[in-house]
């Protein structure tokens, strides 16, 4: 498998996003987004899974290796799904396919009515849009989110915890393996001075400013012309969802469960890789 360093630049944001490129000379061309607090190796298997297609993956902005807005300022979930418009838009080829897991994967579910004719298919891995709120609880979500911010300490402290501790905590919390939980913490860890730091930008875990209705969701879903393939584990979050009703928003899909939990496609890339490759007509 070909894998190499990356950098992209977002220059109308001015941010640069960091990750790897896989299978660089296949003909499929696919841009990739983890989850909250993950990184970019979390397709890493995936990607060795399916070499015929060119995997673009990058730590989303504050994670991993990828550049952190500027200071005083905080992470607001449609500013998101902008980096996500302006990396699509940016990118030369057509017909892409986006493959999000969680976070990065209900960012992509609302930038691709705000690009359409790039995107020609959407993998979503355990996920199914953004979680919602409802509008009596404006108010204490904001407030909460107003209490956070206002007590956020900016300073960022040395680790208390060896590596193997961290990695192992990741494990039990996340359900995988150790060898995962590995991919899953190393860009994000940074080790200075014999001590460790997170690299993911503290900010990352303030309570959100922004939540959108269900009616918002269904508007972006129902402008989204791309076909749809939704991968979700028996034992994944996807529970939280109105599944048939967030299903019915979209025009095309195809919706497939698996043995896993929250992070299949780490747990199981092979079986992944063939339910992908298969609805790709790669096969």
């Amino acid at each position: 498998m070909f894998e190499e360093d990356i950098e992209i630049e977002l220059k109308k944001s001015k941010l640069t996003m960091r990750g790897k490129l896989y299978n660089r000379d296949a003909k499929i061309t696919a841009l990739c987004w983890h989850g909250w607090l993950d990184n970019c190796l979390s397709f890493e298997k995936l990607a060795k899974a399916l070499p015929e297609i060119k995997i673009y993956a990058l730590d989303i902005p504050g994670h991993g290796l990828s550049d952190h807005i500027p200071a005083g300022m905080n992470y607001f979930y449609h500013q998101f799904i902008l980096w996500a418009a302006e990396w699509i838009e940016s990118t030369k080829e057509s017909d892409l396919v986006l493959l999000g897991h969680s976070l990065g994967a209900t960012i992509f579910s609302m930038a691709i009515p705000l690009v359409d004719g790039k995107v020609k298919a959407f993998i979503s891995i355990d996920s199914l849009g953004p979680l919602v709120s409802k509008k009596e609880q404006l108010v204490s979500k904001m407030k909460t989110s107003v209490d956070s911010w206002m007590n956020f300490k900016e300073e960022v402290s040395a680790l208390n915890h060896s590596y193997d501790s961290i990695i192992q905590a990741r494990a039990f919390a996340e359900r995988i393996s150790k060898e995962d939980a590995v991919l899953l913490c190393t860009r994000d860890l940074n080790k200075e001075d014999n001590k460790l730091y997170w690299n993911t930008d503290k900010r990352l875990r303030l309570k959100s400013p922004h939540y959108l209705y269900e009616e918002q969701v269904a508007e972006y879903f129902s402008k989204n012309n791309a076909q749809n393939l939704i991968i979700y584990g028996d034992k994944g979050l996807i529970h939280k969802y109105d599944k048939s009703s967030r299903l019915s928003y979209l025009k095309k899909h195809k919706a497939v469960e698996l043995e896993g939990g929250h992070h299949l496609h780490l747990e199981h890339p092979t079986v992944v890789a063939d339910v992908i490759r298969t609805w790709l007509k790669l096969s």
